[in-house]
């Protein structure tokens, strides 16, 4: 593995699971190759509400986390292109959703779970950097099974995202659209349509071609 010393997992809450039987599947971004699994070992990507999104490989852990952040907003493009719907969290508001705390750790290692030089970090909803050394465990993780979609086209739109112009209110916006297709409320799908409409509002100007398209599917969930 060299100097390459940090690997990136991207855990996100999908609405709609991928109609695929396969429990990996490998989309290419930015000239590395991203597994897709689900956070839940060996379970088939069409049961699972949770995806992780791994690679490995960075020299440093500030490289990993930029593609990771990359990542993060290609999977927000991808999820609402698709109308999965992806929730991956927003820059600097990841969430440890279990997390098994030193006296567990050394629980494990005193029964001989973890073997020296083994770790286990927490399970975090949104971004995680940690050593790409293979020594390392994720405490926890559940999924519920749902409606599926087609698995290569959400991965192809991952690839084909152009992620690296969105940002500010246009990705608040994109967030926004992603949580009113997960949700199962139709009341709520029209409140989170019309927010991520106020969300786009561009003071002393009209709609760039984006935003005019983020409208669109805004429209179509309020109809």
């Amino acid at each position: 593995m060299g100097d390459s010393e940090y690997r990136v997992r991207l855990k996100v809450r999908i609405g709609i699971g991928l109609a695929t039987e396969d429990t990996s599947l490998t989309a290419h971004f930015h000239d590395r190759e991203v597994t897709v699994k689900s956070a839940n070992p060996d379970e088939a990507l069409k049961e699972t509400s949770w995806l992780a999104l791994g690679v490995g490989e960075f020299a440093t852990k500030r490289e990993a986390t930029d593609y990771g952040e990359r990542l993060r907003r290609a999977a927000d493009l991808a999820g609402l292109c698709t109308r999965v719907g992806v929730d991956g969290r927003a820059t600097g508001d990841d969430r440890q959703t279990s997390f098994l705390g030193p006296a567990g750790e050394d629980w494990l290692r005193s029964s001989g779970v973890l073997q020296a030089g083994q770790r286990v970090v927490a399970d975090t909803h949104g971004l995680s950097v940690f050593p790409d050394d293979g020594n390392t465990g994720i405490f926890n993780a559940t999924g519920i099974g749902r409606a599926t979609h087609d698995a290569g086209e959400f991965i192809q739109a991952i690839e084909e995202s152009e992620a690296e112009g969105v940002n500010g209110d246009l990705l608040g916006a994109v967030r926004v659209l992603n949580l009113a297709q997960i949700n199962a409320s139709p009341i709520a799908k029209v409140v989170l349509a019309i927010s991520s409409i106020e969300a786009l509002a561009v003071t002393g100007g009209g709609w760039t071609e984006r935003q005019q398209a983020m409208i669109d599917g805004a429209v179509d969930w309020v109809g």
